[in-house]
């Protein structure tokens, strides 16, 4: 029970895909058939970020440029990763034939405009002339589209779609 709450209170910075990547962790590195707190990643105790444990982890005894080439490294690695998520996104979307509608983005201006306690009309008003917001907008129906298309497809694991894009 302890473990779950740590995992609900945890502010997650990723998606679902660290979760289970934290959880496949947790189970392979556990010594019991039980996983329990002391299995929990240090970051989830502390609430700090993955980046920010990295920076912890750093061992100070390392020069400045290692520190920084380790940094420039992890930091490609990130960026690598977004990119690969991204292009299995619109292969899968492009397969599904995936479409984003006019009615798709006024559900979502209302979805964002509920959560921050505006109305849509006010969020359109700030924000509706600024392409980057419309751009992160349509790749948040597309998003949300191809998580839909795959939980109603039979939960597709991650590898196989990966697959799919190498192939």
């Amino acid at each position: 029970k302890e473990l779950m709450n740590i995992f609900i209170n945890y502010e997650w910075p990723g998606n679902v895909r660290q979760l289970k990547n934290i959880v496949e962790r947790m189970v392979v590195l556990s010594e019991d058939n039980i996983l329990d707190v002391k299995d929990a990643p240090n970051m989830m105790l502390s609430g700090i970020s993955e980046m920010e444990q990295h920076v912890v982890d750093t061992n100070y005894s390392t020069s400045l440029k290692e520190a920084r080439d380790e940094f420039e490294k992890t930091l490609a690695e990130d960026a690598m990763t977004r990119i690969k998520n991204s292009l299995i996104i619109d292969k899968i979307s492009k397969e599904a034939d995936i479409k984003v509608e006019q009615a798709d983005f006024q559900t979502k201006i209302a979805q964002m405009a509920g959560a921050y306690g505006v109305g849509p009309q006010d969020l359109l008003k700030q924000f509706g002339q600024n392409p980057d917001f419309l751009s992160s907008l349509s790749q948040q129906i597309v998003n949300d589209k191809v998580r839909d298309y795959l939980l109603a497809n039979n939960n597709i694991e991650y590898v196989e779609v990966k697959e799919k894009v190498e192939a």
